[in-house]
């Protein structure tokens, strides 16, 4: 299974650095490094924590305050598939908004081997709504093959038997 990318680690790395310019009262040092922070990687990780939760409209609001054309890929990945797990979990009917906006998601930005095994049976969920078993099929397929925790094969194997039927 593939280990995770400093990129998932440096963010928490410059957090901690602006703590300790503030603590030290290098307030001008701290703002640049918060605001070199902010560009990079947005708050997508605590919109995707409180999606998960279903706070969709704190959750929201953290999309939409973030700018996602500066994000480093893996946030930006996961920014895409907030906002799409947003748009489903907000009304059920949005499944063509949530695939439109899930096939922006770079699967190969998304970092370990589980997330993209775990994005791609959502993705063979969305299109399994939309109709299109043969994309379903085939996404599931992909999700199935590629490395993954054991917790997630009942989830998959879930899937698999809704377009298989």
């Amino acid at each position: 299974m593939a280990k995770r990318r400093l990129t998932e680690h440096s963010g928490q790395v410059v957090m901690l650095l602006c703590v300790v310019l503030l603590y030290l009262r290098i307030f001008w040092a701290a703002a640049i490094v918060y605001l070199f922070w902010y560009v990079l990687y947005g708050f997508v990780g605590l919109a995707f924590f409180f999606s998960v939760r279903r706070r969709l409209a704190l959750s929201n609001l953290l999309l939409r305050i973030t700018f996602s054309p500066t994000l480093l890929p893996f946030r930006k990945s996961f920014y895409f598939w907030t906002k799409s797990t947003n748009a489903i979990l907000k009304n059920p009917a949005n499944t063509k908004e949530a695939l439109y906006i899930a096939n922006k998601v770079d699967i190969g930005g998304l970092g370990t081997s589980h997330n993209k095994a775990f994005f791609l049976s959502y993705l063979a969920a969305l299109y399994f709504d939309m109709g299109d078993k043969g994309k379903a099929l085939d996404c599931i397929r992909e999700a199935r093959g590629t490395p993954h925790k054991e917790a997630l094969n009942e989830h998959m194997d879930r899937i698999y038997d809704k377009i298989v039927k």
